[in-house]
């Protein structure tokens, strides 16, 4: 029914951003990465969307890019899925981050999500694996070809380090990724996220 809807930030919640057009506030719930790029701007914001039609609820979801948006059409439908546990795997991990994970079919990294468990992770993995590798796997090998790896362990250890701090997964997982030297200190790792996190 929408495709987009591009506005005003009328203000961002725990778990929803509230977009104004033409007089209208429209509740939008969304991921904690999307949050993240929205609270940088205090003007105009356009959020990419799905419309969710229950017996008794309709409510919008939103992106600040089509690619987190199409990967949330993907997870929720895996059976087992729904739009909450979808929105809490895109808030604990980058969508790039998660295709890799997928990919790589590592059902423990996964299962760091909040409601994810160790068979619907392994379930996600043969419902979405080749989905995945035909739309993404050449642009995650090129992405990673121009791309310094950093060891997964190492990237794991880091984030688990900031959301000890007391970030969420999502905005760790964004600050590392923007990490751009070869690098097996995981203090490195963390000091330079924090440095971006800081910038936010």
């Amino acid at each position: 029914m929408y495709e987009y809807i591009k506005g005003i930030n009328s203000g961002i919640g725990k778990d929803f951003v509230v977009i104004e057009c033409n007089g209208i506030g429209y509740k939008i719930f969304t991921s904690n990465t999307t949050m993240s790029d929205f609270s940088n701007s205090v003007e105009e914001i356009k959020a990419y969307t799905h419309l969710v039609v229950r017996e008794d609820d309709i409510f919008i979801c939103g992106f600040s890019t089509y690619e987190e948006l199409e990967i949330f059409r993907l997870l929720i439908s895996v059976s087992g899925v729904g739009v909450k546990v979808a929105l809490s795997i895109l808030s604990s991990f980058n969508y790039m981050y998660l295709i890799s994970l997928i990919l790589d079919s590592d059902s423990k990294a996964l299962t760091g999500a909040p409601g994810i468990g160790k068979k619907t992770a392994e379930r996600m993995i043969l419902e979405l694996k080749d989905k995945m590798k035909k739309i993404y796997g050449k642009r995650i090998q090129v992405e990673n070809s121009s791309e310094v790896s950093i060891d997964k362990d190492n990237f794991n250890d880091a984030v688990s380090a900031l959301v000890q701090l007391g970030y969420s997964k999502g905005e760790a997982v964004k600050a590392i990724k923007e990490f751009d030297g070869d690098s097996t200190d995981i203090e490195q790792l963390v000091r330079f996220a924090l440095l971006k996190l800081s910038r936010y």
